[in-house]
């Protein structure tokens, strides 16, 4: 397993050079630099698992940094550690609001860097995991088909999604099979493929018409008979009224 990587910024030539010292008797890899904007760029060109993070530096300070760092895509993005030798509990706050995983102060000691870089780097493992489950379980829950109406589908469920109602799916059964059946076979991209794609399409319209067809005419016959209902009352209203009278 690869070592862990950690980026040391600090605008203190002591204190990079120690950190580097100890971190990488504990087997960890180490690069140093002393500004925000250097953080950014090497970032940007190097993985990191783990940055310990000065606040108080030179141009973009560590909190404006640790902002910039957020913007990275999870997957590539490091887990901050925010140090500092004036922190207050309004910075703390700030940093922990703004993603850090957590604060620090100087004068920092041995232990106290190693269990920190220690959980952080149990966290970004679990978070990574965590991730890749949410992953799986959106791949085997992923609603397949490239069909009109399965398009119309995830957009519906795309607008639901952010509601607590509750949603029903229902239609044809045999529909998920044949779909994949269709992509357990990849038909090539050529005009065969593009008339397939056609006739599944013309199908699937001709389907929701017919049952837009079947709904129209079940709600006209539940009208017919609720006027016929409607009428029957009136009839024995009158017949009532009549044989009282």
């Amino acid at each position: 397993m690869k070592p862990a990587r950690i980026l040391i910024v600090d605008d203190e030539p002591l204190i990079r050079q120690s950190l580097a010292g100890v971190l990488e008797d504990e087997g960890y890899q180490t690069h140093a630099v002393s500004t925000g904007e250097e953080c950014c760029e090497e970032i940007a060109r190097a993985a990191y698992d783990v940055v310990l993070l000065d606040v108080w530096l030179p141009g973009m300070d560590g909190l404006e940094t640790l902002a910039r760092v957020q913007e990275i895509p999870f997957a590539n993005r490091p887990v901050v550690v925010i140090v500092s030798g004036h922190g207050t509990i309004e910075t703390a706050v700030r940093a922990t609001k703004l993603g850090a995983f957590d604060f620090i102060e100087k004068p920092l000691t041995i232990d106290k860097v190693m269990l920190v870089v220690k959980n952080a780097l149990q966290q970004r493992r679990l978070e990574r995991e965590v991730e890749r489950f949410k992953e799986s379980g959106r791949e085997q829950l992923r609603i397949i088909g490239e069909s009109v109406p399965m398009k119309a589908l995830r957009q519906q469920l795309a607008l639901m999604a952010a509601t607590n109602g509750r949603v029903l799916i229902y239609g044809e059964s045999g529909t998920r099979i044949r779909t994949q059946r269709a992509q357990s076979y990849p038909y090539k991209e050529d005009r065969g493929g593009d008339r397939q794609h056609r006739m599944e399409d013309a199908q699937a319209q001709q389907k929701m018409r017919r049952c837009r067809e079947i709904l129209t005419e079940a709600l006209a016959e539940r009208r017919h008979w609720e006027q016929r209902v409607s009428q029957g009352s009136d009839r024995a209203r009158d017949a009532h009224h009549q044989g009282g009278a």
